[in-house]
């Protein structure tokens, strides 16, 4: 929050602002997983991107610039920025002429912005002068998690799947990996936080309001979540970097009607490509109870079904049985949010209770199965799956890069983006992707395991004031 706060700022906060930016802080302390998490590995470091793969990335994120639906007299765009090294930095001009403004566009973290348009015109391409900065040096510091600190990295605190460290000067570029016991990057969960630290690099919640005055010190405190033990922390500062100058043109994705082997094919971003499943002999089941964070319920009581650490999880298919609590509410299913399955009691007054009986009915695939597909199923850009193959998965809003628990690689490796219908008969279904199709894959669940979880649950308490519609658990 204060690291990305100037200082000293426009108006300086006040006191009841500076004890909100206390509770806030406070509230988003992460803790360590209590049991050991499935290792998974991150994509690529930067520093092993070689020359050869650094031109194949380039040459993939020239031809991955597609136009978006238009809103109001902005036309959208959409990026796939996966295919260029961790920290390179991206700036676009649009070129003028035609109905596109010679206006600079934005390019956000997550690959998307706008084009200003001229009043009342349509667009089928854009055209776009776009600089690359990819890193050529990197200065990189390790440091062992109970080991002495390396700087710039300071104090290092390590837990299961989780660490935090202080760093003094850190820059917005600066990357921090977490490593296994080999040294090798994880993969995290998304969950990262980043403090500023006062005078005796003591934190928000730990200073008075007249410390807060004069301003935080140089250093901040990084905290993650890893996707796997950690037992090194690595951060990587970029010391110079090539500019690479590439011509760009956006255009509309190909419909799946007119999609043949000359029309741009479209990638999905490879980390995410594949879930990991595993086949679990015990499903360790939790209900809890909890506060809803959302703006118009905040504070309203929830109801959370903890799941196990996996992406079996994902496809959970639990049913709460409506709590008997004193009141009229009505019981809101929230659904998936991480590793927890959620019900909000919803009611213009909250209901209040000292404690409550809940009780989860949970259907839980314990086996599913990969399933490669012969090169007989496969025709251009379409895969053909027989029905007699199992149950597939069917959760696509949940696994993103995951089409009915099929995923199909271009010859490059690199997983296609799925269109959004199929059509089938009753002995096979075929899907149909972005691309020329050069293998598939499938999963299908082999085994559901019923469960029935019980718990006697206490309030959950208050959520601090002005924290409503932030959700960041």
């Amino acid at each position: 929050m204060l690291a990305a706060m100037p200082w000293p700022p426009p108006e300086m906060p006040s006191e009841e602002q500076f004890k909100q930016f206390q509770a806030m802080e406070k509230s988003e302390q992460l803790t360590p997983s209590l049991k050991p998490v499935p290792e998974v590995l991150a994509p690529t470091a930067p520093h092993e991107w070689s020359e050869a793969e650094v031109a194949r990335g380039l040459e993939l994120f020239k031809n991955a610039w597609f136009l978006g639906p238009r809103a109001a007299e902005d036309q959208q765009f959409e990026v796939d920025t996966f295919h260029l090294p961790p920290m390179a930095k991206v700036t676009a001009a649009w070129l003028a002429g035609g109905a596109i403004k010679g206006e600079a566009a934005k390019l956000l973290e997550h690959g998307s912005g706008q084009i200003a348009l001229a009043a009342d015109a349509d667009v089928n391409e854009a055209k776009a002068k776009v600089t690359v900065d990819v890193p050529a040096e990197i200065v990189e510091s390790v440091a062992a998690c109970g080991g002495p600190s390396t700087p710039p990295l300071g104090r290092l605190a390590c837990n299961n799947d989780w660490f935090q460290v202080d760093v003094d000067g850190m820059d917005d570029a600066d990357l921090i990996t977490p490593l296994n016991a080999d040294q090798k990057p994880l993969a995290t969960t998304g969950e990262q936080t980043r403090i500023s630290l006062f005078s005796g690099d003591r934190t928000l919640d730990a200073i008075s309001y007249d410390d807060f005055k004069k301003g935080p010190s140089t250093k901040e405190r990084v905290s993650c979540k890893a996707r796997g033990v950690v037992a090194f922390v690595r951060l990587g500062h970029v010391k110079t970097t090539k500019k690479h100058e590439l011509d760009v043109v956006a255009m509309h994705e190909t419909k799946q009607e007119e999609f043949s082997a000359s029309s741009r094919p479209r990638y999905l971003r490879p980390a995410d490509s594949e879930p990991t499943y595993g086949a679990l002999t015990t499903v360790p089941l939790q209900l809890v109870s909890g506060r809803s964070c959302a703006a118009f319920t905040y504070n309203a009581p929830q109801i959370a079904l903890v799941l196990p650490p996996v992406d079996n999880s994902q496809l959970a298919k639990p049913v709460l049985s409506r709590p008997q609590v004193a009141g009229k509410f009505e019981l809101v299913e929230n659904g998936l949010e991480g590793r927890r399955y959620l019900w909000t009691l919803e009611a213009k007054k909250p209901p209040v209770f000292a404690s409550l009986h809940a009780t989860a009915k949970v259907q839980y695939p314990t086996q599913i199965e990969a399933v490669s597909l012969p090169a007989s199923a496969i025709h251009g850009s379409q895969v053909e799956v027989p029905v007699s193959v199992g149950e597939l998965i069917t959760a696509p809003s949940r696994l993103p890069a995951s089409f009915q628990g099929l995923c199909a690689f271009a010859a490059n490796g690199l997983p296609l983006k799925p269109f959004s219908s199929a059509s089938g008969s009753d002995e096979t279904m075929t899907y149909s992707f972005m691309g020329q199709v050069a293998s598939a894959k499938l999963w299908v669940v082999r085994h559901w395991e019923n469960k029935t979880v019980k718990a006697v649950l206490k309030p959950a308490p208050l959520r601090p004031k002005g924290r409503e519609g932030i959700c960041e658990e």
